[in-house]
């Protein structure tokens, strides 16, 4: 199974949508996955209110986690997370037509589900194009 179809069966068994897209990148993570899962918790539909979907952040998420240096001394990594959350909300709003949550959920057509799944594959897709991660066949 790739990122993207991880991510979509995480989601169809109860993680939110941040959690999804966050935790299907679990096997790149040099830390605890748990972790991950437990601070994606209120960033799922739309941080809760409609707001930021919750793909995206799960997006942003990823690209943190596998890019900052995590040094809390002197943090040197700042700059360019910040270029690559830039770029990531731009790709994704692109591709979606928005990148928040109530616009997105505007198109329900009764099968919220549905589009959840598609915007999960988009911010999967895009932390991997963004990480240059890419998976054997």
């Amino acid at each position: 199974m790739d990122r993207k179809e991880t991510a979509v069966s995480m989601h169809q068994n109860t993680y939110n949508c941040a959690q999804s897209v966050a935790c299907a990148f679990g096997e790149d993570y040099p830390g605890d996955l748990r972790t991950v899962f437990q601070a994606m918790e209120p960033f799922g539909f739309g941080m809760g209110c409609q707001s930021v979907c919750g793909a995206l952040t799960g997006c942003l998420a990823a690209i943190g986690l596998l890019t900052s240096d995590g040094n809390l001394e002197t943090p040197g990594t700042k700059q360019i997370c910040y270029e690559l959350a830039d770029r990531a909300k731009a790709m994704f709003a692109e591709r979606t037509g928005s990148d928040l949550c109530s616009v997105l959920k505007a198109r329900d057509d009764g099968s919220i589900p549905f589009y959840c799944d598609r915007y999960i594959q988009v911010g999967v897709e895009v932390a991997e194009e963004i990480l240059g991660l890419t998976q054997a066949e």
